[in-house]
């Protein structure tokens, strides 16, 4: 480092501060610069310095009469001519699906040809690998990804790897886990015709990836089915993917779906449910060769109509018809006479609610009637 150091005719030394702050820090030993009247050129060496840093530097001279110090000056080291491997860093996973995602990075190939590529597993070790991609030999760093096929809900490990002829470098690891599949779905019921305030049992399977333990919801519509689904209940699907829903105290027409929770969510087919009217039946003999079928209905189904048939022949066939009338605020009743017959014979009522009910039409069980005795 030259520099100029005039000792105005006394016994002057002088040394070098310098260091990476105007603070400076560290100095030079001191050296003689003489007594005369003149400038003297003077040269000083520094040694220890980090490559491609910055300095701040100043010389010192001091004699009798005081102290004297030049301007700051600063200098750069120089960049090492050791070519250095790439830098990387490992960057989070990108457009996660149960079966895909892409792993991205950084890659700065510090001016050398630089290929990269992703170390992965699901293990402790990182067994398996990407392809090698060229990373050009920029001195800056670009973005990187890599596509990779996975198994639902796994956990996975993974790093960016780059190498150059100058070494190679590993990111830091990083680990994700892929979501469930979604369901192989499964729903239907034991029956679709429940009568009034009877038990529906709804059941099926939900697997994700080949396992159970899927979280299942069951959802309904009321009757007239114009409004949004509701939770009725949730379950979670045994290891064999098997599951079930009991609805108790059914009261009206609904329909019923699943909905399992997998990412992304499956959902059934809607199921109906028609609620049936329960119908009661008493048959009873009246004067003149009468009999009289009587029974009450649940729920009140105003408007409904109640048939009364006999079978004849393996089939029943449609006698008479009557109202049905309310009796009470949940039930209804009918009645309906018929001359009694000389043969015995099987009858049933029927009882058709109005469509706006939001019930089906209920059947009674089977009454047999004994015919008339001779002479009576």
């Amino acid at each position: 480092m030259p520099g100029t150091v005039d000792p105005n005719g006394a016994a002057t030394t002088y040394y070098v501060e310098y260091g990476t702050t105007n603070a400076y820090g560290l100095r030079t030993p001191d050296r003689n610069a003489g007594a005369g009247d003149a400038p003297v050129a003077i040269s000083v060496n520094l040694s220890g310095l980090t490559v491609d840093t910055t300095y701040h530097f100043r010389l010192v001279a001091t004699n009798a009469a005081g102290i004297g110090r030049s301007a700051n000056r600063t200098l750069r080291t120089a960049r090492p001519t050791q070519p250095r491997p790439p830098a990387v860093t490992t960057g989070p996973v990108r457009d996660l699906a149960p079966r895909s995602v892409a792993l991205t990075g950084t890659v700065n190939p510090r001016g050398l040809a630089t290929r990269y590529r992703f170390e992965y597993g699901t293990g402790t070790r990182l067994n398996r690998r990407t392809a090698l991609v060229a990373a050009g030999a920029g001195t800056a760093a670009v973005p990187v990804a890599a596509a990779l096929t996975l198994s639902p809900d796994t956990r996975y490990r993974y790093r960016l790897l780059a190498t150059s002829s100058a070494g190679t470098t590993r990111g830091r690891q990083r680990s994700f886990t892929s979501p469930r599949a979604p369901a192989a779905l499964t729903f239907a019921l034991q029956s679709n015709r429940v009568p009034y305030e009877g038990t529906v049992v709804a059941a099926g399977s939900a697997t994700s990836a080949g396992a159970g333990g899927v979280d299942v919801v069951l959802e309904r519509q009321p009757f007239p089915f114009s409004g949004p689904f509701h939770r009725v209940a949730s379950t979670r699907s045994a290891s064999d993917g098997g599951y079930s829903f009991t609805v108790p105290r059914m009261l009206l027409s609904v329909r019923l779906r699943v909905v399992a929770r997998t990412t992304p969510a499956v959902t059934s087919v809607a199921r109906t449910v028609r609620t049936t009217a329960r119908v009661g039946l008493v048959a009873t003999r009246g004067p003149v060769r009468r009999v009289r079928f009587s029974g009450t209905v649940r729920p009140a189904v105003s408007g409904a109509r109640a048939s009364l048939q006999r079978r004849v022949r393996g089939r029943f066939v449609t006698l008479r018809r009557a109202n049905v009338r309310p009796e009470g605020r949940d039930r209804s009743r009918y009645r309906i006479t018929i001359a009694a017959r000389r043969t015995a014979s099987v009858y049933r009522v029927i009882v058709t609610p109005l469509s706006s009910s939001g019930h089906a039409r209920g059947v009674s069980r089977e009454q047999p009637i004994a015919g008339l005795r001779r002479g009576r």
